[in-house]
């Protein structure tokens, strides 16, 4: 990254912290909410009450969308552009996800940050929910970098802003590479690093992408990549259980191994160790209308595990 864009992108933390200096923190109001509108040149949040008539997570963030959308007295004004629309939503666990159909892209870096502050820091009030995750037509939102802005929670926007680049976290993983005569998966325990601001589903696929930090296992085992180099992740989330991920074409040109099983189900089985996803939807450009070179494998429905490619 040129050192021309790493000032552009640490003027515009830089000013997410002057914008959410003056919030306090999150706190829903005596028998309601705290909702947020803006000023006319989007350069901060507006507090207002909002007393919703739902009263499930889904119901109330809906509601919450709706209001913000609409809100305009004086001053204030709607900081969510008539043209978005809330179009579904869901909870797993203690995140909330919401899908908002419309282009987030065509609004200005100002704006977008101001949408995602209120609805993140709105979503924090509803009783269980700890973090937000926001799709844009399917697909998570991405920050100015293009990078998946993954599980957001309401601190982001309000103290560490400057050091959010270098903000990683670690997690323990189980992956699948191939074997030395890759025909076969060998399960290997990693622990990867990755900003907070990327989702593990992501941070997984990208280090198969990578490939092993070691040719051999602990134990002796020869590993290969199985996935091609420059293969490139288009998108990947999770919806009901299922962890939709989409490749570029290089994903079927057979240039790993001689079998469809060993780039599938490295990706498949290393997904579903994940606690929150039970089966795998890949999908090469947008389309699952896919079969694998070989001919064993289509793409055409989600998958699950398979036990019988891993060697014992």
């Amino acid at each position: 990254m040129s050192r021309y864009i790493k000032m552009i992108l640490l003027g515009l933390l830089l000013a997410s912290m002057a914008i959410f200096a003056g919030c306090g923190e999150d706190e829903s109001s005596e028998g309601g909410f705290v909702l947020y509108a803006t000023d006319s040149s989007y350069t901060k949040l507006i507090e207002y009450d909002f007393t919703p008539l739902g009263d499930t997570p889904e119901a109330l963030i809906r509601e919450f969308f709706v209001s913000m959308q609409e809100y305009s007295d004086g001053s204030a004004i709607s900081l969510i552009p008539s043209k978005l629309s809330c179009s579904a939503s869901s909870v797993e666990g203690d995140v909330l996800s919401i899908d908002v159909s419309g282009d987030i892209s065509s609004i200005t870096t100002a704006q977008r940050l101001l949408f995602t502050a209120a609805m993140t820091r709105s979503a924090k009030q509803i009783d269980g929910i700890e973090g937000l995750i926001i799709y844009n037509n399917g697909e998570i939102i991405t920050d100015a970098s293009g990078e998946s802005l993954g599980i957001l929670k309401s601190s982001r926007f309000v103290s560490n802003a400057i050091d959010e680049a270098d903000d990683y976290r670690e997690s323990e993983v189980t992956l699948y590479y191939a074997n030395e005569n890759q025909d076969g998966l060998i399960k290997v325990t990693e622990t990867i690093r990755y900003r907070s601001s990327t989702s593990l589903e992501k941070a997984v696929v990208e280090k198969l992408i990578a490939g092993p930090e070691s040719s051999v296992t602990e134990d002796g085992q020869t590993i290969k990549s199985t996935l091609p180099s420059g293969l490139t992740l288009l998108g990947i989330n999770v919806r009901d259980g299922v962890c939709y991920v989409n490749f570029d074409s290089k994903f079927i040109s057979n240039k790993v191994s001689g079998y469809d099983e060993i780039p599938v189900y490295s990706v498949v089985n290393s997904l579903f160790e994940l606690s929150d996803i039970s089966s795998v939807q890949i999908s090469i450009n947008g389309s699952t209308d896919v079969t694998m070179p070989l001919g064993t494998i289509s793409l055409s429905s989600p998958l699950t595990y398979n036990e019988g490619i891993v060697n014992k």
